[in-house]
């Protein structure tokens, strides 16, 4: 009897590099067959015949945020890049754009499965970054064409150890002062959708409307300290009467292992939406989750992620 095989074997291969990515989680990035049935009358009551309606390839893809190799998925899900600094110092500016880059993805399960994902986009970039542990985000595609192909030719891990909560400068404000943030999220959203012509497989993957989230939770200590409560109904750290304006703070999110080594999120324009404080018959601390909307100014982009690293392209 043959022996089942561990679901620790597998790896992912994206873009043009040569380095593969290990999921942290369990990936669902996989060919799918969508299958209808024929819906008809008959002289029973058992349903019409099944047919392949569509295949595509879609899932996602659980990763830690290591140093080497953000860069690619950040672009990924952005679509524009600006390369700048020397070797081995290298800097990516990477911003929004009207469309994201095609991918190319591989999928290694066991030694045993090898498939090639050809024109992929990446929908979604969830990022969650807590105390105590390291950064994770979840990369959601949507691809067109898959293959039965062979393994690529020794590929090695992407290096670096991933970056931790606590390297992050979680949370600066206008005011530029450091926020001790417990946990935060962050999310990308391009609201990709898939194009079916006159084949069992897409013709095209079209982006839709940008989306970018953001949200925190913190310890509160002052309705006038971040998150200022205060501010947020009142207007202001004096108000007393509800405001109906909603304040508007530039954001950055910054993990930094080195001076050379280190992803920076920039976020010109952010409102709270939502600061719930409430008692608790518990008696621990209060914890607020703040709830904000990412905005687009008039002059920048809604967000620029810069990815400091010792590679000279994203593409690692």
């Amino acid at each position: 009897m043959a022996s089942g095989i561990s679901s620790a074997l597998g790896y992912y291969c994206i873009g043009l590099q040569t380095a593969k990515y290990r999921a942290s989680g369990e990936p669902s990035l996989q060919p799918v067959k969508t299958v209808e049935r024929y819906h008809m009358t008959d002289t029973g009551r058992d349903g019409g015949d099944a047919y392949l309606s569509v295949i595509q390839v879609t899932g996602d893809i659980p990763m830690y945020m290591q140093p080497d190799g953000a860069a690619l998925l950040w672009y990924a899900v952005c679509g524009a890049v600006a390369e700048s600094g020397s070797t081995p110092n290298y800097v990516h500016t990477i911003t929004p754009a009207d469309d994201v880059p095609w991918l190319t993805i591989v999928r290694v399960v066991g030694g045993v499965i090898t498939e090639q994902f050809l024109d992929c986009k990446l929908n979604t970039l969830a990022l969650v970054s807590e105390a105590g542990d390291a950064p994770q985000y979840t990369a959601s595609f949507i691809g067109i064409t898959p293959t039965w192909t062979t393994a690529p030719v020794a590929p090695t891990a992407v290096v670096g150890a991933p970056l931790m909560h606590w390297e992050g400068k979680a949370l600066y404000l206008v005011n530029a002062v450091d926020q001790r943030i417990h946990r935060l999220s962050f999310e990308i959203t391009n609201g990709l959708t898939p194009y079916q012509a006159d084949d069992y497989f897409l013709s095209d993957v079209d982006p839709g409307t940008r989306e970018v989230t953001f949200s925190y939770s913190m310890h509160f200590t002052s309705p006038t300290a971040e998150p200022k409560y205060r501010e947020f109904m009142y207007g202001s750290d004096a108000g007393t009467t509800v405001s109906t304006t909603l304040p508007e703070k530039p954001v950055d999110l910054t993990w930094q292992r080195t001076i050379n080594t280190s992803v920076k999120i920039t976020m010109p324009e952010v409102r709270s939406a939502a600061v719930p404080i409430n008692p608790n018959p518990s008696g621990e601390a209060i914890d607020v989750e703040v709830a904000t909307v990412v905005e687009k100014p008039l002059a920048s982009p809604i967000v620029t992620i810069v990815v400091k690293d010792q590679a000279a392209t994203v593409g690692v």
